[in-house]
């Protein structure tokens, strides 16, 4: 090994596939090699001595580049301020190793929930009630929240941004602010489902069940007094179009709430019968989606102009015509594509209505 330049060792570590731990132990002493090492791969001051644990140049070095590898560091660089900035720095959660002094410090606690706002989890007590802390950390993630102190999880301004950054966040919120009609009103639009924890009363106040459905919240949970309210089930049939499976007969026999259903997805099949033997919307129906053609009435199922929208939109919604029109087809002789065929039809059909009105 004697032979072996300091430069050959470095040439080594920087290989790819370089890994401290598989070292051999003249490069585990060379100071060089180390640095560059955990430069590289910080987790590696995993597999430094405790000589180099102890050293502020690895270490920072291991730090800056995986914060995380503050765990492995000694003690006393622990407590070294510039070390655990670093850390933090780049990786939040790296404060949790920082010594119980550095956790209380501010500059810290900030630089760590800028970076990962969950890290608000491993701040000292004093920190999760600053509300500066605390705004950076539900800023950056909102289920930070829950690590706050209750003082905050009453401050209007503190839930407010974090039910912007994440809705879900309101469960964390305290009662009163549940129960806060504009802080509702934010979680939910970012998304419908948070509704749940909203205080009773608003979970029947009609502007926030409104914004909900908008947002996904099912017309299942919708509270009874609004479960025929077509402006409800408008807007959540146009968030998502299943909805009007969940939605009372007698809305699933307007022709406004169907059309919009049937516009956005594959749900004529949810329609009332009456509506699945309308013309119109049967034809929106399988222009959005020629499988549709599947749920139409059975007279429908049979004209050959809504066949041909269907069999235009998806070929092989074809199998749902009846078996008349079927029959149709395939007694043309032409060879095309199923659309093809239909056109050719359709010509056949207007030479027949030219003729018969010439001799009319």
């Amino acid at each position: 090994m004697a032979n072996i330049t300091e430069q050959q060792l470095l040439d080594e570590v920087r290989q790819p596939e370089f890994y401290l731990k598989y070292a051999s132990q003249h490069l585990r002493e060379n100071k060089k090699a180390v640095l560059a090492a955990v430069t590289k791969h910080g987790r590696s001051l995993q597999s430094a001595s405790e000589e180099f644990k102890r050293d502020k140049d690895i270490v920072l070095a291991a730090v800056s580049s995986y914060g995380l590898s503050l765990h492995y560091a000694h003690e006393d660089l622990r407590k070294d301020r510039d070390i655990a900035l670093a850390a933090v720095t780049n990786c939040g959660f790296a404060i949790q190793f920082a010594s119980k002094e550095l956790i209380s410090d501010k500059e810290i606690a900030l630089a760590a929930v800028n970076r990962h706002g969950y890290s608000l989890k491993h701040t000292s007590r004093d920190l999760r009630g600053d509300k500066d802390v605390v705004s950076a950390a539900v800023s950056q993630n909102g289920h930070a929240l829950q690590f706050a102190s209750n003082s905050l999880r009453n401050n209007k301004e503190v839930v407010s941004a974090a039910v912007s950054q994440n809705g879900h966040a309101l469960q964390f919120a305290s009662d009163s602010l549940r129960n806060n009609k504009e802080v509702v009103l934010v979680a939910v639009h970012q998304e419908g489902i948070v509704l749940k924890y909203a205080s009773q009363n608003l979970k029947e106040d009609r502007d926030v069940v409104l914004a909900a459905v908008g947002r996904g919240y099912f017309l299942d949970f919708v509270p009874d007094i609004y479960k025929k309210d077509k402006e409800v089930a408008l807007a959540a049939i146009r968030h998502w179009p299943y909805n009007l499976e969940r939605a009372p007969q007698d809305l699933k026999d307007d022709r406004d709430v169907v059309l919009c259903a049937v516009r956005c997805g594959c749900v004529l099949q949810f329609a009332s019968d009456n509506l699945r033997g309308d013309k119109d919307i049967v034809l929106e129906a399988v222009s959005t989606n020629g499988s549709s053609l599947h749920y139409a009435s059975e007279d429908l199922r049979d004209t050959e102009e809504i066949v041909f929208e269907a069999v235009k939109e998806e070929d092989d919604s074809f199998e749902y015509a009846s078996d008349r029109i079927k029959e149709k087809i395939s007694n043309l002789g032409y060879g095309g594509t199923i659309v093809e065929k239909f056109i050719c039809l359709n010509k056949i059909s207007k030479a027949k209505s030219a003729r018969t009105a010439k001799v009319l």
